[in-house]
């Protein structure tokens, strides 16, 4: 299942009782984003 993201980067589909989740799927995103060449 993929979490969809506003442009500031925060997970949606988390709850917010989760914030080790968000921020680890955040992690995951920005480098996901680097490896394919993104701002």
């Amino acid at each position: 299942m993929l979490a969809q993201y506003s442009e500031s980067g925060d997970a949606q589909v988390f709850d917010k009782e989760n914030p080790i989740e968000i921020a680890r799927l955040t992690e995951q995103i920005w480098l996901f984003i680097k490896a394919m060449g993104g701002h």
